[in-house]
């Protein structure tokens, strides 16, 4: 009994090893991915096209939570472009929530000092404007 648990053992660590560089090259694709949509994303929102923008970010969100997991700064980047996209289509209702939630993402992945939770609190802040919510602007 005791042989037929370490042959189970040996087989699981074997089949663990021999995945890892599929899994590897499957991550860097994904990564690749994730560039390439970003890269189209900053063409569309630099062209103004909000519209076509948006499936394109909520995928390069989707790919960011799979690949780099929920807390990663790349997450934290994803959610403040698919916020920001939504501010520019006037939907602020969609864009405050993904924006409270970058803050909260680059704040734990890259600290305080975070310029990417300046720039997250920075558009929170452009939206509240918009909507003359000087209230909620205020710390």
């Amino acid at each position: 009994m005791r042989r037929l648990s370490r042959l189970g053992l040996f087989r699981i660590c074997l089949i663990t090893v021999l995945s890892l560089p599929l899994l590897l090259a499957t991550a860097r694709a994904q990564q690749s991915q994730w560039e390439a949509l970003n890269q189209q994303l900053s063409d569309l929102y630099g062209r103004g096209n909000y519209k076509e923008a948006l499936p394109v970010t909520e995928r390069a969100l989707a790919i960011a939570e799979q690949t780099f997991g929920a807390n990663h700064l790349n997450v934290a980047s994803s959610l403040n472009n698919l916020a920001e996209i939504y501010r520019m289509l006037n939907r602020p209702e969609q864009a405050e929530p993904l924006y409270q939630r970058a803050m909260l993402v680059a704040e734990r992945s890259m600290g305080s000092e975070s310029t990417l939770l300046a720039a997250a609190l920075n558009n929170l802040a452009e939206l509240y404007r918009s909507k003359k919510d000087y209230t909620s602007a205020e710390p």
